[in-house]
Parts: C-alpha cells; structure tokens; sequence
C-alpha cells in the first residue's frame, strides 16, 4: 500500500489536472461562442441593406417603391402616373421591403408604432385639422418615426392643397373678357345664397353663424343640417343648381385651424359658377385664391354686417361683377396628383431633405407656445 503522504500527492496531482481541463474546456467555450457571434455578425451585415446606397441619389427613371400602409378607399394606387420621376405605389405585402411608407394620419387610432428600417422614409400624410386624428397620447407614441409631413399646412414638407391659381395666357385672357357677360348672368340667378352640409355640430360653430345671417338675407341650407337635399352622389347637378341658382355661396369650415382650407370653396373656381364664395375659417384665403374673387367673414365686424354687404351686392350687378373679373385673367388648376410627384422627386434624393419629427403630436396639434387651433369670437 502507497503511504498516506504519496496517496495525497496523487490526489492534489489530479485536482489540478481536473481543473486545467475545465479551464481548457471552458476558454474553448468562450472561443467558439465568440466565434458563432462573429459569424452571425458577418451574415446579418452581409444581408443588411447598404444605407448610404439607399439614400444617394437615385436616377429619374428607377422607379421607387412606395407604400401606402392605411391608403383610403378613395385614393388611387396610379397616383404616380404621371410624374417626371419614376415610382410606383402598393399596398399589400410586407411594408419593410418598401423604401418609402406613407401613413394616413387621421386613421391611426388603434394602431401601435411599427418598426422601422433605419433607411427608410416615413411620410404622415395629412388632410384633416387636428381634432380628426387619434388623441394626442397616441400619436406621442410616433416619436423619432416621420421624415416628411404632406399635409394642406404651408410649413409641411409638402404642401397638399386643393388648387392652385395661375394666369391666363394672353390669347386666352382675350378670349374670357370678349365672353364674359356676369352681369347678365348675376341678373338671371333666382336666390341669394346656398350652405351644403353634413356635419352639423362643430367647433366652429357654423349652424349658430348661419342662423344669425338669415335673419338678414336668405340662406338655402342643403344636407342633413337643412330642410334641403342634394346628395354628394349628384354633386354634378348640385354644382349646375348652384351656377344657375344662387348668388352666394358658404364655404365655413368646421374648425379655425392654421391654414386649414378644404375643397369646397375651390369647386367655386373649377367649376366657374359665377357665385361669390362666402369664407369663414383659420386660413389666409389670399394665399390660395385669386384676387379680389371671395369675400372673408373676418373683414366684418359682425354678422348682421355681413348680411348687409351681401344685400346689396344681390341687388346691384355693377358691384357685384367685380367679384367676378378673376375670370377673365385667371384659372384654378387642380392639385390633386402634384403633393405625390413632389414626394417622388424628393424621394429620388432624400439626402438633400433629410430630417426627422421627434414629435408629431407637437407639429400636428401645437404646444403651448405655437396655438394651432383657436375658437372663432365671431357670432355677435
């Protein structure tokens, strides 16, 4: 038999052994997770897309995919069509394999913050006042999640109105004033003044405002707000009344929000119905239509006044011809498709408009510094 001090001897001999193999075993461990990560690593940087490829220029003819993540029913996917620059649009398939999506704000309500693509560019698309979208702690969410903002606000990235005025060639501005008669036709207009409506509760408190004006002309009402009817589905024959019919025409909208201006006072000028149209909002109506063509509810210190320029302007057709020579020298090109072959130009150079939104709700709604939206003290 070993003696006891040889047999401790051998034991410490293994220990020691036992515990270099278990050192061994465990930097070969670290080893070879450091080199599974490496590897994942090298494959995850190989599949990533190049950023700075995807934000350099892209020629005018590659066409760039763009999609619409909550696109409307009413709202073509042919947008694109007639661009300078090439893109297409869709809005089905997985939005991360799309270099631009774009979001209709107002129907975000229920949806939480996606994930985005670093490179990617992310467009809120707006043409509702703020009170239209989701509450402000849900959009507070988005934050650090936009680039650009299309919307009818003219600080927006790009600026989505329903018209734009231009001038008449000077042939055609011949031809307008050797056809116009709007004295004549003002003469052959039966009734003074026509509201179509829908939503009859507002914050701008348009019901109140007409009511005070019929007490001092009279105002047709049509919709569900009135005794009248002329659905939207026949708005060709709603806009033919109007030309043939009235003399004024009430386009108030539904809150007085920073350039809020919605189509309905531009169907005035598309449709030249040689009614004055009758304005009452937060937007500075000379900015976006022709002079000398509207009368603004802000430049009358009450209603009942209102009510009496109107009366007289019904009852004399020298003065209310004025209000009509826009005609001869201007026209109201629609805007429908140009906000999108803006995104797709700047889409071809994104580099040169790069920024980000930390806040959308902040933009969207103001803060307590920048008022947005205010009351309208105009019903007295």
């Amino acid at each position: 038999m070993m003696p006891m001090e040889a047999r401790n001897h051998f034991s410490d001999i293994r220990y020691i052994m036992t515990i270099t193999r278990l050192k061994r075993l465990f930097a070969c461990s670290v080893v070879v997770v450091v080199l599974m990560f490496l590897y994942v690593e090298h494959v995850r940087y190989k599949r990533k897309p190049d950023t700075n490829k995807r934000l350099h220029r892209t020629p005018k003819n590659t066409s760039i995919e763009v999609f619409f993540y909550n696109r409307p029913s009413d709202f073509s996917l042919n947008v694109f069509k007639d661009c300078d620059y090439a893109c297409h649009m869709i809005d089905q398939g997985d939005y991360n394999r799309s270099y631009a999506v774009v979001f209709h704000s107002a129907t975000l309500y229920n949806e939480l913050p996606l994930r985005k693509q670093n490179d990617h560019i992310w467009v809120f698309y707006t043409l509702e006042p703020p009170h239209r979208h989701p509450q402000a702690y849900k959009l507070k969410r988005w934050k650090g999640l936009f680039n650009w903002t299309i919307g009818y606000r003219r600080d927006a990235d790009i600026l989505n109105t329903y018209g734009r005025v231009n001038t008449l060639s000077p042939e055609r501005q011949n031809e307008m004033k050797q056809k116009a008669n709007v004295s004549r036709r003002w003469k052959e207009k039966t009734e003074q003044a026509a509201w179509f409506v829908s939503n009859c509760v507002d914050e701008a408190k348009r019901g109140d405002y007409v009511r005070m004006l019929q007490k001092h002309i009279f105002v047709d009402v049509y919709g569900k707000c009135g005794p009248l009817k002329c659905p939207k589905s026949q708005d060709p024959e709603c806009q033919r009344m109007l030309k043939e019919k009235y003399k004024f025409y009430m386009a108030f909208e539904s809150q007085f929000c920073r350039d809020y201006i919605t189509e309905k006072i531009f169907k005035i000028y598309w449709d030249n119905t040689g009614a004055i149209p009758i304005g009452r909002g937060g937007a500075n109506y000379s900015m976006y239509l022709p002079p000398d063509s509207y009368i603004s509810t802000e430049t009358f210190k009450s209603v009942k006044e209102l009510g009496k320029r109107m009366t007289v302007l019904s009852n004399d057709a020298t003065k209310s011809a004025h209000y009509c020579q826009w005609q001869k020298h201007y026209y109201m090109q629609s805007m429908a498709q140009e906000p999108f072959c803006e995104l797709c130009r700047k889409l071809h150079d994104p580099m040169k408009y790069r920024r980000v939104y930390n806040d959308i709700n902040n933009w969207l709604r103001g803060s307590r510094d920048v008022e947005i939206c205010k009351p309208r003290m105009d019903l007295h």
